[in-house]
């Protein structure tokens, strides 16, 4: 081709130059030697570009593959890489789930520990609260029973009362207490009086025919006597004296 190119330039130095005048038309024979050496030239020149252009083509096909080749690489590269991150959360993943589950084998223990105190607990409290709540019961009874016994006491004390002086006969006692719609006390009604802190010092006729009175601190005289239920039995019913009458 190199050739090809010389002999182009020295055929057209040959039509042009001159020794000063105007070119020279050259021989029928050296144009078609020249058009025809123009067409080969020509033919090689495109085979020439026709070849670049493949040789081109192979080389963009290389350059992209090895781009592929270069971004697979790449990607393997980040995929290898990510697959090792995966296996390694994979494997903390695994270990927390280990102490997940051994935490929740511990807090069933601990529930189920905390469940048995609690029924224990339950149980203990619920007998100390009926045992309290027996005793509060026995206390209530006590207290009602104070209060009954107090008010009975009251009760007693103002069943029993003292008529006199001494103007009674034993018959003439029964009579006043009937009058009044009571009864002449009993010797048993005067000692719960006494007990009761009945203090009368005057004697009266009872029901048995005694004559009694109750003391609870003596005079310092002496003349009611001695602290309790003074009595004096057998006496003359037909005697005058007081009388105590239950309501």
């Amino acid at each position: 081709m190199r050739q090809q190119v010389v002999f182009l330039l020295i055929t057209f130095q040959n039509i042009l130059s001159t020794d000063g005048g105007a070119p020279k038309c050259t021989c029928k024979e050296d144009i078609d030697k020249l058009k025809e050496t123009m067409r080969t030239f020509t033919s090689d020149i495109n085979n020439e570009i026709a070849t670049m252009k493949s040789e081109i083509a192979k080389l963009v096909l290389e350059m992209a593959k090895l781009v592929t080749n270069m971004n697979m690489g790449l990607i393997i590269g980040k995929l290898n890489t990510l697959t090792n991150e995966i296996n390694e959360n994979g494997e903390r993943l695994d270990t927390l789930t280990n102490e997940i589950n051994e935490n929740g084998e511990r807090l069933d223990t601990l529930t189920n520990e905390n469940n048995e105190k609690m029924a224990t607990l339950k149980t203990e409290l619920t007998s100390t609260i009926n045992q309290n709540k027996v005793k509060l019961d026995a206390l209530k009874t006590q207290m009602t029973e104070t209060n009954s016994c107090a008010c009975e006491s009251r009760k007693q004390r103002r069943r029993i009362y003292y008529a006199g002086g001494y103007i009674y006969t034993f018959a003439q006692a029964k009579a006043y207490c009937e009058g009044q719609g009571h009864t002449i006390a009993t010797p048993g009604q005067m000692d719960a009086a006494f007990e009761l802190g009945m203090a009368i010092c005057g004697y009266g006729w009872l029901s048995d025919g005694s004559i009694r009175y109750p003391t609870q601190m003596p005079s310092h005289t002496g003349g009611c006597g001695k602290r309790g239920v003074n009595t004096i039995f057998n006496r003359n019913p037909h005697h005058l004296f007081g009388v105590y009458c239950s309501r």
